[in-house]
């Protein structure tokens, strides 16, 4: 009796979580429908606004640590403000503003706005005057709340700057930064931009150097011809000049085969660099140039005759589509491995005569975590062997034991849930693949193109055993160069073992399960 009332009850709000769930979660989590969901989803969902004070109590609230609220839900309106950053430079006309946008309430940030405030949209617009700016600011608020958009709000600290600035992140946006120049006590510029200025501040919580900037080192740059500077671009945020008024500059950047163009503004007053980026194909590609670039190589493989040159990147993309497909109930009835390896180069391997091919998909349970992954069956889907090369038949060759290893390796690329998503993973069959990774985008893997450390080989160490090298990316390990031993006998599969990982370039997500 007690479960259907409770039932009821939670019909229109949300269920908190067990204690027991509540140490394997972050503390915004709420349960609904069995489903374990951030507060800030339900509500969008529902249409509702509660907030963890009402699901919680003020106690909860309370208890709350910086740590917890860094894992909170990155798409629910709320304010990250660390405390070791109050003694920043612009940290209170940070945190004002913040609080003043999230409740549309601009009356307590008035005062502290000069009069002639400029405000640069970044290749936008500018905006002047006190009225201007606040109006801005509440007509982008409603258009943000009418397209369902939730921002998480965070003070950071600047490097270049060595003051505090705002970043906005927003779910299916990109994000965005917002720093003040601030006189007497008043916000006299303001500068709303998506990409940072100058290469240093890009990671904004902390001084570090990444492959990105590797093209920018100063002796490799050589300096061009004055350009005509752009209005609604970076502006001087130490005395204040518009991005007009500043010096620009082109500039060439020489990174191995790759030649870079780039743009630097100085400003004359304070001699100091107010901007500095280079092209890179993606920003071109924005601009019409090379949209080729935006073309899925999965989807177009057979019009780029020079994409296919890559030995196994066309039948690693095949493997991988055609397992995604095989995800759906109906691909699980009608289709055996047969068809699976239809996407590869050659059918280089095969399923014994009367078994079949299954899929077991990943499912939230009692346990720390679980994987998806294929079974072989006989007639009788209630009786299977999760080892699949028991019963496959492989071609000893080079592409049959890249092959195995593309399904050795397929559970790192279907569904899983909870722990089990410590091993999902991106493959790189070709550059391509590297910019389907954010922190991968304009990067330069020239040096690692060049040693052999990229892209998919394989070869026979002996007679009977194949070493399969492939490099991928892993949220948690960062981007990897994997070596795995296939050893044969006959047309089976005997052994698969990973002999060698060396990380390329080390990550963390910074996600614990």
């Amino acid at each position: 009796m007690w479960n259907v009332i409770e039932n009821i009850f939670h019909l229109k709000r949300p269920k908190k979580l067990s204690v027991r769930d509540r140490r394997y979660h972050a503390k915004d989590r709420i349960c609904y429908k069995d489903k374990v969901i951030p507060l800030a989803e339900y509500n969008k969902r529902m249409n509702t606004h509660y907030t963890l004070r009402d699901v919680y109590g003020e106690a909860y609230v309370a208890a709350l640590t910086e740590e917890d609220k860094a894992l909170f839900d990155p798409y629910e309106n709320m304010i990250i403000v660390p405390a070791h950053l109050e003694s920043d430079k612009q940290f209170f006309e940070c945190k004002l503003f913040a609080e003043s946008w999230l409740k549309n309430d601009y009356s307590s940030l008035i005062d502290h706005l000069d009069e002639e405030i400029i405000l640069v949209v970044q290749d936008k617009k500018t905006v002047k005057g006190k009225a201007a700016f606040v109006d801005y600011w509440i007509d982008l608020a409603i258009r943000e709340k009418n397209a369902g958009i939730l921002n998480k709000l965070s003070v950071v600290h600047s490097n270049y700057f060595g003051t505090a600035a705002l970043f906005i992140f927003r779910k299916s946006y990109r994000p965005m930064y917002l720093f003040f120049s601030v006189k007497e006590g008043k916000i006299t510029n303001a500068i709303y931009c998506a990409l940072l200025p100058v290469p240093y501040p890009y990671e904004l919580s902390k001084a570090s150097c990444g492959y990105e900037w590797l093209p920018l080192d100063l002796e490799k740059i050589t300096p061009g011809t004055p350009i005509q500077p752009k209005a609604n671009y970076m502006l001087c945020m130490r005395c204040g000049k518009t991005s007009e008024q500043l010096l620009w500059n082109e500039l060439e950047i020489s990174s191995g085969s790759k030649l870079y163009k780039g743009i630097v503004t100085v400003c004359p007053d304070c001699r100091k660099v107010v901007d500095f980026r280079y092209e890179t194909l993606e920003n071109i590609s924005s601009k019409g140039t090379f949209s080729v670039i935006n073309i899925s190589p999965s989807d177009d493989i057979e019009h780029r005759p020079l994409m296919m040159n890559k030995t196994y990147a066309r039948s690693g993309w095949r493997f991988h589509q055609m397992v995604m497909m095989f995800m759906s109930p109906t691909m699980q009835k009608s289709t055996d491995v047969n068809s699976i390896s239809k996407a590869l180069e050659g059918t280089c391997f095969r399923l014994s005569p009367g078994y079949k091919l299954g899929l077991k998909i990943a499912e939230p349970g009692d346990y720390l975590g679980d994987n998806s992954f294929f079974y072989i069956y006989e007639g009788n889907r209630n009786c299977k062997d999760w080892n699949v090369f028991d019963h496959l038949l492989v071609e000893k060759s080079e592409v049959g034991a890249w092959q195995a290893y593309l399904m050795y390796t397929s559970p790192r690329i279907m569904p899983a849930y909870w722990h089990g998503l410590y091993e999902n993973s991106k493959f790189i069959f070709i550059e391509d693949d590297l910019r389907d990774v954010p922190i991968l985008k304009n990067r330069d893997f020239t040096f690692f193109e060049e040693d052999g450390l990229l892209y998919p080989t394989a070869s026979f160490i002996d007679s009977d055993t194949a070493q399969v090298e492939c490099t991928y990316w892993n949220d948690w390990k960062g981007l990897v160069r994997e070596t795995v031993r296939i050893s044969f006998s006959g047309d089976r599969v005997t052994k698969i073992t990973t002999i060698n990982t060396k990380a390329l370039l080390d990550y963390h997500c910074g996600i614990y399960y």
